[in-house]
């Protein structure tokens, strides 16, 4: 028998049940064209963390690429 995982989270803004408020700057640095390392550059992160980032949105939005992603997002009013 399979061990299953379960996640729960808890969102203290509504607005954060989809993507986080760095996500949702990520995504639209992202969708202004910037590179990851731009965007690392600009947060005074590494591009580790932005690749775990858009790692963690593609999950959490079921989307495959970050094209995906970013029409998601127009779609769904997130950005």
């Amino acid at each position: 028998m399979k061990n299953r995982l379960v996640e729960n989270f808890f969102y203290p803004y509504e607005e954060d049940k989809i993507l986080s408020r760095r996500e949702k700057c990520i995504l639209t640095m992202m969708a202004d064209g910037l590179s990851s390392k731009q965007i690392a550059g600009n947060l005074h992160i590494s591009e580790n963390t932005i690749a775990n980032h858009r790692k963690n949105m593609l999950r959490k939005t079921s989307t495959g690429n970050v094209a995906q992603l970013i029409a998601y997002a127009c779609k769904s009013s997130i950005i």
